[in-house]
């Protein structure tokens, strides 16, 4: 079984909304995060079970979830372990978590179908490897500062920062991670001590490009651009 993580339980302080950033409006209807979901429902594993990470302000988020996709399992991240990051979302989920674990962000949205990308990650760890990329080539320095920046070479990652302040080496951003539930830890507690040592080496599939929803402008822009999708 794969157990697909949805990291969802950040404060979202840059958004500056009153609801969590995952329900803001892509259009009438749907929400920042449905596509992802959407894209879950339809990716060609075995079997999946979906586990969100969420925090006490993200109640909202679990009505929303609970009330279009009843299947949806939720894990409460306290609020003191909020500020660590990603890392502390996923030591959260790891007693949840099966031998293959897909670790999506929920307030990323695909500007194309992910799922082609999602399911060859997870068949990459099925098949043996520990660790496997899904990316989006960029050179945007802005971008790469607000992401988690990579340098790749003949597909395969030999750098990788979070939210680096110098851009220049890096060439592409990680949209989704596979992980073989023993590598769950070691990559967590990098991520809350701000280390990324646990991608170098892994292979990557080129998936969609993808936006990283920070804050109201980004859905206005994406939108005038044609973006959404």
């Amino acid at each position: 079984m794969t157990t697909v993580v949805v990291l969802a339980a950040g404060a979202g302080r840059r958004f500056g909304a009153a609801y969590p950033k995952e329900l803001h409006a892509l259009r009438p209807g749907v929400a920042v995060i449905d596509p992802l979901l959407d894209a879950l429902e339809t990716i060609p594993l075995p079997e999946v079970k979906v586990v969100v990470i969420v925090s006490a302000a993200k109640f909202a988020l679990v009505r929303h979830l609970e009330r279009f996709r009843g299947d949806t399992a939720f894990v409460l991240l306290p609020d003191s372990e909020v500020k660590r990051g990603l890392g502390s979302g996923l030591l959260a989920a790891a007693p949840w978590c099966d031998e293959t674990v897909l670790v999506c962000l929920g307030d990323q949205v695909f500007v194309s179908d992910p799922v082609l990308a999602l399911n060859n990650a997870a068949d990459r760890v099925g098949n043996g490897d520990s660790i496997a990329v899904v990316a989006a080539g960029t050179r945007d320095p802005e971008r790469l500062r607000r992401e988690g920046a990579l340098t790749i070479a003949d597909d395969i990652v030999i750098a990788a920062a979070e939210k680096p302040t110098d851009t220049e080496m890096f060439n592409a951003c990680w949209s989704a991670l596979a992980v073989r539930k023993p590598m769950l830890a070691p990559l967590a507690h990098g991520l809350c001590a701000g280390v990324t040592d646990c991608l170098i080496g892994a292979p990557v599939v080129w998936g969609p490009d993808f936006l990283n929803l920070n804050e109201p402008a980004d859905v206005s822009a994406a939108a005038r651009a044609g973006a959404l999708p």
